[in-house]
């Protein structure tokens, strides 16, 4: 068990497994429902989807990590890649590319996912490694590192859906994916370099955040990205015509009101803040794909399949929120009934 938590540590899926793998579901279960097909259908691309999105990450981690390595050794940053001895190194990166190459053969027949699935291997690839390394050239690494996480992993997934059932893809739906997948996969990154400014300045390494700054990249994030972001998704919505989505949206405001409200939560665009909630993120990670997913479940039995798998895959985050929703449900609902019961009992005794 340690030698597997050191592995998961190593590829830093702790930063990427919740929080990039269900969007792109979510993007190839909307497609889905849209297309009217059976969702036993969509099993294997499914499948395929959370496999490619896992070769993709451990390659993303591992090999930015590596050419990191001595700019995180200047800023007396410790990372598992730094730990360990040279020859582990190159095994890591040895398998990451095994694995890069295989989901490519296995992505051989459809051609629209392979070419997504190459593009992002040949975005990470530019992002840290010399001389290219856009990671240090300012808004094109910010553009890189949004594109190749969201807009080519949410393409990918939609073309998996479409290429292995023969299911139909509007035009319009997708050009508003690609903008919303730009606009939060921005946030995500605005989001990071804010947090690595003073690293970035310490050892030189000039990203976007390190060359403007905190308020003028806040500003970024708050007033351009962010509004692009909402109207993209807007749009996304309208599209698919769901209801369930829109119901899960009222859903999820009010949940993260009341955590505002009661927990303490702080409800955040792109600056960090302590007890930091990334607005509309857990709508997209979990709230968005289900409602596809349960929507399905009336007509179309095998949905429940896919909801147990989704359930499976990403349980943290499920049950974090259900935890969430339990603490204020008791708290806020029980408690307070049970101290007015309590409070007549004793009028009426006296």
């Amino acid at each position: 068990m340690s030698k597997l938590k050191a592995f998961w540590k190593l590829i830093r899926a702790y930063e990427w497994w919740n929080y990039k793998i269900p969007l792109a579901l979510g993007a190839a279960f909307a497609v889905a429902w849209a297309g009217k097909i059976s969702f036993s259908e969509v099993i294997l691309p499914t499948l395929v989807i959370a496999l490619a999105g896992f070769s993709a990450g451990i390659y993303a981690s591992v090999f930015n990590d590596f050419m990191d390595m001595e700019q995180d050794r200047g800023a007396d940053k410790i990372t598992p890649m730094i730990n360990l001895p040279q020859w582990q190194r190159v095994s890591v990166i040895l398998l990451s590319l095994s694995l890069m190459f295989i989901v490519s053969c296995l992505l051989y027949h459809l051609p629209r996912a392979l070419t997504c699935f190459l593009l992002i291997w040949v975005g990470y690839t530019a992002y840290s490694l010399p001389p290219i390394r856009l990671k240090e050239r300012g808004v094109l690494g910010i553009l890189c590192i949004a594109i190749g996480e969201h807009v080519l992993a949410a393409l990918l997934a939609v073309f998996v859906v479409v290429e292995m059932t023969g299911c139909a893809v509007s035009l319009p739906w997708l050009c508003a994916l690609g903008v919303w997948s730009t606009g939060f996969g921005c946030r995500g990154i605005l989001w990071h370099q804010l947090n690595d400014i003073e690293n970035d300045r310490m050892v030189g390494c000039t990203t976007m955040g390190a060359v403007l700054g905190p308020v003028a990249l806040r500003r970024f994030g708050d007033y351009f990205i962010f509004p692009m972001e909402i109207l993209a998704f807007g749009t996304v919505m309208v599209l698919s015509g769901n209801m369930l989505a829109w119901i899960f949206l009222a859903v999820y405001c009010v949940l993260e009101w009341l955590r505002y409200k009661y927990m303490s939560a702080n409800i955040i665009i792109v600056a960090p803040k302590p007890h930091a909630r990334f607005i509309f993120f857990e709508y997209y990670q979990i709230f968005y794909p289900m409602a596809f997913l349960l929507s399905a479940v009336t007509t179309d039995k095998s949905a429940v399949f896919l909801i147990a798998l989704f359930c499976l895959f990403f349980a943290a985050p499920i049950a974090l929120s259900v935890n969430h929703v339990a603490h204020l449900w008791h708290w806020r609902v029980v408690q307070p009934m049970q101290n007015k019961l309590k409070n007549l009992k004793i009028g009426a005794g006296t």
